[in-house]
């Protein structure tokens, strides 16, 4: 089997199956849209043929979520999308960050093991230091956070493996898509694009101060997706819904498309794959700074780039693409495309 979205040799494990062709069991809920991610993977879900739910409460509600979440039927899958942010993010209430990556996703746990449902939360990664050089890292790497989001993202998952020991937390790094809002990506996107109309140049911290592993947020999706609903219903527990399923243990793991890039490397394939669309655009310099030049960025990890073996090896179908493929992917479907000059219609007359 074989199709152009998903061909068979960007795929690891056998053997191989669409996700699109997969049954769905049991009802799927989609909490965390604020940040665009949540919507995103929910909808791709929905044209993959899940049935999904979103909570008409507020998010900040976490009573009225869990009202909610009790009242659902056929509940087989949480899955939490909030906790996504940029280190540089400022709290828009007194304690936005621990509500949105602590109370939040414990209260969302426990309702998850009262309703034997499976629960996978999507958390960033800065909880490494930065300074391995040579790999990426493993989901067993000694942590050591340079950011207060770190610090409370370790706190974060130490509580929810207590509360739910079967919960799937998926570490994830410099998401950029069709819907990104306080990504640590967003801020380069929004810069590179205003930049195509203006030609103003577009200055970035240097290789040296930030090499990251970019993430296309429907490659992640496709990744849920897997997780979710193709072999990972059941738990260590028996569950009713998928029963002759094997069962997946809970944990950490992480995903990221394949690569590493610094920012400007990033920001240049961007200008290059704008221009092949629409050759109007201006042509953009790519500046490169220390990081001291910009003074209100948040301390992070020189080099974030994850090894996702953990994830290939424990499920069959799970798609890693080259960032720069994925990049090519989004740009195609997304950056606009020049149009063919109108003619003029008095020089056609005889």
């Amino acid at each position: 089997m074989q199709n152009s979205e998903y061909p068979a040799e960007a795929f690891l494990g056998e053997p191989y199956v669409d996700p699109r062709e997969a049954e769905p069991h049991g009802l799927v809920w989609v909490v965390g849209t604020w940040n665009g991610l949540g919507r995103q993977v929910g909808a791709f879900f929905q044209s993959c043929g899940a049935l999904v739910s979103y909570a008409p409460c507020a998010e900040e509600d976490i009573a009225g979520l869990c009202v909610f979440g009790k009242g659902l039927d056929r509940l087989s899958l949480i899955l939490y999308c909030g906790a996504v942010f940029d280190p540089d993010y400022r709290e828009a209430q007194p304690g936005e960050l621990r509500r949105r990556m602590i109370e939040l996703p414990l209260s969302l746990g426990a309702l998850a093991a009262e309703k034997h449902a499976r629960f996978v939360v999507i958390f960033p990664a800065q909880v490494f230091s930065g300074q391995l050089k040579s790999r990426g890292y493993s989901e067993t790497y000694r942590t050591n956070p340079v950011n207060d989001l770190g610090r409370i993202q370790l706190e974060a998952e130490a509580m929810l493996r207590a509360v739910c020991p079967d919960a799937f937390i998926i570490r994830t790094s410099w998401l950029f898509g069709d819907l990104p809002n306080s990504f640590e990506s967003s801020w380069l996107c929004a810069a590179l694009n205003r930049s195509l109309e203006t030609g103003k140049q577009v200055t970035v911290p240097e290789a040296k101060a930030e090499i990251v592993s970019p993430i296309y947020t429907k490659n992640l999706a496709r990744a849920l997706l897997d997780v979710a609903i193709l072999d990972s219903y059941p738990s260590t527990r028996l569950f009713p819904l998928a029963p002759w399923l094997p069962p997946r243990p809970g944990g950490i793991y992480h995903y990221a498309d394949l690569g590493e890039a610094s920012l400007a490397e990033f920001a240049r394939a961007w200008y290059a794959l704008a221009k092949r669309r629409n050759p109007t655009f201006k042509v953009v310099r790519v500046i490169e700074r220390s990081a001291s030049s910009f003074p209100n960025r948040v301390p992070r990890p020189p080099r974030l780039v994850l090894a996702a073996q953990r994830l290939t090896k424990s499920f069959t179908v799970i798609r890693r693409q080259p960032w720069q493929e994925a990049l090519y992917e989004y740009g195609m479907a997304n950056l606009p495309v020049s149009q063919p000059a109108k003619q003029d219609c008095t020089k056609m007359r005889r």
